[in-house]
């Protein structure tokens, strides 16, 4: 009897804890996000994050200090492991002497899978900027400006919360 008893306990703790890992794995999000630009001078940028419903994830907000250099280096924005999201905005800058922004690709992977990004992809498809930050694809330098309330930045568009929703699955 005694042995029955246990044999079901462990039967019993082993389904609870395969309950458990399915519910965790529910959705797949570690998510690494990627910014090749030139900042000419020291800054900071940061990531919001929303959700479903459009409202803001502020547990995974991620800030960024960049030291100023005249040429492309990559900004790494960790994200917080198994939080979902479906949309991601980037305040570029909040320095207001960072004149205009070299933006040379943004990448999303999560689970180390490309959401968005690598040599041929074009980031401005996913992404719908504010009236702060002006693309300019001719030239490549994108305006930053800080005559409004917000500052320069840009929104993913229904494409990229559709990639990113489906990353996770």
């Amino acid at each position: 009897m005694k042995l029955f008893l246990i044999l079901l306990s462990t039967v019993t703790l082993l389904l609870s804890c395969t309950k458990k890992n399915k519910k965790n794995q529910l959705y797949k999000s570690d998510f690494v996000i990627y910014l090749d630009a030139v900042y000419k001078k020291d800054d900071s940028t940061f990531l919001k994050f929303y959700n479903k419903k459009g409202a803001e994830i502020p547990e995974l907000e991620t800030f960024v200090k960049v030291k100023g250099a005249p040429q492309s280096q990559r900004i790494i924005y960790r994200i917080k492991p198994n939080v979902p999201f479906s949309n991601v905005f980037f305040q570029f800058s909040k320095n207001n002497k960072q004149e205009n922004l070299q933006i040379s690709g943004i990448t999303i992977k999560n689970n180390d899978e490309f959401v968005i990004g690598g040599p041929a992809d074009h980031w401005d498809y996913y992404f719908l900027n504010n009236e702060a930050f002006q693309v300019n694809n001719t030239t490549g330098l994108h305006p930053l400006s800080y005559k409004t309330s917000t500052f320069p930045g840009m929104i993913g568009n229904k494409l990229l919360i559709s990639l990113i929703e489906e990353s996770q699955k």
